[in-house]
């Protein structure tokens, strides 16, 4: 059998058809992927309190495009929305001071989560390590950054306690 016969049997098989839709899906979600990257460059974009936008619209707006990307490109949600909430509780605490004492540990803590989900933008096949375990400890110190320093920005994110209740249910604890 010469190879002008193989290749086709191999093509009235259908072999390459489904090659050929696996590629061009496989090109869609790295594309979806890269709209990640620009979505996450909006909310950081976003996440500062400016005199100029004294409304939280943006930032919202920001967050929610960038969930709707990650959707497209297949990152796992938990991480996404950690960032998120970090970033408009960001929001919420540099519009009450800009200057506050909590920053830089809570910066620390909010680009942590910008960086997971930016990991996780890049990482293809399938997901051994979907950010589970780092979105847990991004939220406990998150947690215990505010426990020390702003026990308010907790009651008032409304993001922070739906992410809590979504992956937290049981395990947080509840601070006043």
């Amino acid at each position: 059998m010469d190879l002008a016969s193989l290749l086709s049997g191999i093509g009235s098989l259908g072999i390459g058809t489904l090659l050929g839709h696996w590629l061009s899906g496989r090109r869609s979600r790295q594309d979806a992927r890269v709209n990640v990257i620009s979505a996450v460059a909006d909310v950081e974009r976003a996440r500062w309190y400016s005199t100029s936008v004294d409304t939280i619209d943006p930032v919202r707006a920001a967050v929610s495009e960038l969930e709707a990307a990650a959707l497209r490109g297949n990152i796992p949600r938990k991480p996404v929305m950690l960032y998120g909430a970090l970033a408009i509780a960001s929001w919420r605490i540099s519009e009450k001071d800009s200057n506050h004492q909590l920053w830089d540990e809570w910066a620390d803590v909010v680009t942590d989560a910008r960086d997971l989900v930016k990991t996780l933008v890049w990482q293809d096949g399938p997901r051994t390590n979907d950010g589970q375990r780092e979105s847990d400890v991004l939220y406990d110190r998150a947690r215990a950054v505010t426990r020390r320093s702003v026990t308010s920005v907790w009651s008032d994110s409304s993001d922070l306690r739906a992410f809590e209740q979504t992956y937290r249910a049981g395990k947080a604890t509840s601070v006043s």
